[in-house]
């Protein structure tokens, strides 16, 4: 009801009086980031971030994330005491393997919440020739044994194919 109430008292002089009830705002927090992770440079990072309101009424808000890696954001819209699950996707760079660890941060604009979480980027697989050897001298219709050591210089593992390439001349 909308209407005040209006009371008379014993002298004749009218009151008004109205009672509402208070109502909480809309407030947002960040429950919980996750990543995926580690990651190697050039790939994706993939976070979920869980909003809560635990306001009373409904309301719509801006999640952010920033990070050294790059940020996003995104409007998300919950009723009093409601929460969801939010995802958001980073694309790293072969010169982000340098970084190491990012710390992507989930913020609700206008608000101090926030939650933070650890992703390691890794180099990709790199590798280099360390030495080759050759058994020899062999003479013509003799096999030669060509020996390579190969190290993957990179963070993460990986395979490559390893290939011969010779010219015997005449």
């Amino acid at each position: 009801d909308d209407n005040p109430d209006v009371i008379e008292d014993k002298q004749g002089e009218l009151s008004i009086q109205k009672t509402t009830q208070a109502v909480k705002l809309p407030d947002f927090t960040i429950q919980s980031v996750s990543a995926n992770g580690p990651v190697t440079a050039g790939s994706k990072i993939q976070l979920t971030a869980r909003v809560k309101n635990t306001g009373g009424t409904s309301g719509t808000r801006t999640v952010a994330l920033n990070s050294q890696v790059g940020s996003d954001s995104q409007q998300i819209s919950l009723g009093g005491g409601q929460s969801k699950s939010i995802s958001f996707t980073l694309n790293t760079q072969p010169k982000d393997a340098g970084a190491g660890r990012v710390t992507p941060t989930v913020s609700v604009r206008g608000t101090d919440a926030s939650k933070e979480t650890n992703v390691e980027i890794r180099a990709p697989a790199g590798f280099t020739i360390q030495s080759m050897s050759a058994n020899g001298p062999v003479t013509a219709g003799e096999n030669i044994k060509i020996t390579a050591q190969i190290k993957n210089t990179g963070g993460t593992s990986g395979t490559r194919t390893v290939a011969l390439n010779s010219q015997v001349g005449s």
